[in-house]
């Protein structure tokens, strides 16, 4: 009996989703495991679509859970993703990737206000916006123990600030800020900021109770770390990457598993000898029009033991006749160019574009894919007919033959006898 176990991977979440442009973004990375290897600010990536951009951010770690924060400045679409976060789980080490998609945009308010006019009083349509930034948003030992409230909305706003040892109520005016100074009684606490929506500010005082994990680094490593592959259908293309074993012993047993990821050719190691490395040809082929976004999987032994390393491609695949200069992104967004970004199981029927921020844009109609399971009902359906089709043949041949087979000796007597009475007929009557 064979037992699957599948490993739970860590995860990021956002305290809050809808996230304006000034605002603090705040959010946790937390795994059912453990955490092996220490995530630090410079792991952090912040994407625009495919183009890396910069973001103030800081990461810290306390008992279990990572705790990070970032400053929103401006709007669009982005991505923060994080490469080899290795982990274990009922006693197995893994790695993994986590990218997590946010999008930052400034929220209008729309409300009534009354205006008196010469004694008339009129109600009078207006906006405004509420924007809280805090500053920062994650204090760890060595930071001062205080905080930065800023209200770079055009509105007033109202908040609750709440410590353990007790509250106090601030308003703050466009443009104005405040300085709070905490007090850290705690190793590890939460600092609530209630407004229009809440803020938990994390305060990490103690290092000792488990600000770095331990590290475990692991042995078998790839350059690059990860893939994005750029292809036409039904067109080949070969990636080198390079694997490296840093142990001080050899790695056995390499086993890659593709997964969704249209790869020929690639086949398994037996051995990867100790401070070695070996050049891996990696031939993409694929006619399935789209993103295709997968984790070349490598499992493979050391010291006995079974370890596992995901290697992250992405691959955006264009029609056929398509050349390079269509992978280049272009300005305007797809809503611009009245395009669609299809989904999973969807192809374009159209001209793909490559939109500012990063957005695989169908110029089309997005229409839904065949799959394997759809060519083999109607190559199902097919062969059905063409066998009633033959059998309707078979039976038409079989009754012709029977017409025309040869004739019984009693018919060709009465065929014989019937002729010859015609024609003594036809003789009589001449004469």
């Amino acid at each position: 009996m064979l037992t699957t176990i599948v490993l739970a991977e860590p995860e990021i979440n956002f305290q809050n989703g809808e996230i304006q442009v000034g605002e603090t973004i705040l959010a946790k990375i937390s795994s059912v495991g453990e955490f092996v290897n220490e995530i630090k600010n410079e792991d952090l990536i912040f994407l625009e679509g495919r183009r890396e951009v910069f973001f103030e951010s800081k990461i810290a770690f306390y008992n279990g859970t990572y705790y990070l924060y970032a400053h929103a400045t401006r709007p669009g679409n982005f991505s923060i993703k994080i490469e080899n976060i290795l982990y274990r789980e009922a006693g197995l080490l893994s790695s993994t990737n986590l990218e997590k998609d946010f999008f930052i945009e400034t929220k209008i308010i729309g409300y009534q206000e009354e205006v008196n006019e010469s004694g008339n009083i009129t109600l009078v349509n207006k906006t405004k916006t509420e924007i809280l930034q805090i500053k920062p948003g994650l204090i760890v030992p060595g930071d001062e123990s205080k905080l930065r409230l800023i209200n770079v909305g055009d509105s007033n706003i109202n908040l609750t600030f709440q410590e353990i040892i007790g509250s106090q109520e601030i308003a703050l005016e466009p443009g104005e800020e405040k300085e709070i100074f905490l007090s850290r009684n705690l190793s590890f606490e939460l600092v609530n900021i209630e407004s229009y929506k809440n803020f938990q500010i994390p305060i990490i005082s103690i290092i000792a109770n488990g600000l770095v994990p331990p590290d475990e680094k692991i042995d078998l490593k790839t350059n690059p770390k990860g893939l994005i592959v750029n292809l036409i259908s039904g067109e080949e293309k070969e990636v080198v990457i390079e694997l490296f074993n840093f142990a001080e012993e050899n790695i056995t047993n390499i086993v890659f598993n593709r997964n969704s990821i249209p790869l020929k050719n690639l086949e398994n190691l037996e051995i990867l000898n100790a401070k070695d490395a070996t050049n891996l040809t990696l031939i993409f082929d694929t006619k399935i029009e789209g993103i295709t976004e997968d984790n070349l999987q490598i499992n493979y032994t050391q010291n006995e033991k079974e370890y596992s390393l995901l290697f992250p491609i992405k691959i955006y695949t264009f029609p056929e006749g398509s050349t390079e200069e269509d992978f280049t992104e272009v300005e305007e967004t797809c809503e611009e160019l009245g395009g669609a970004v299809c989904k999973t199981e969807e192809k374009c029927n159209g001209n793909l574009k490559f939109t500012k921020g990063g957005d695989f844009c169908c110029v089309g109609i997005c229409e839904k894919k065949v799959t394997k399971e759809d060519n083999g009902g109607i190559l199902w359906i097919v062969g059905v007919l063409i066998l009633v089709l033959l059998g309707i043949i078979g039976y038409g041949i079989y009754k012709k033959s029977k017409k025309a087979g040869p004739k019984k000796p009693e018919e060709k007597l009465a065929e014989t006898t019937k002729n010859y009475s015609k024609r003594m007929s036809g003789s009589l009557q001449r004469t």
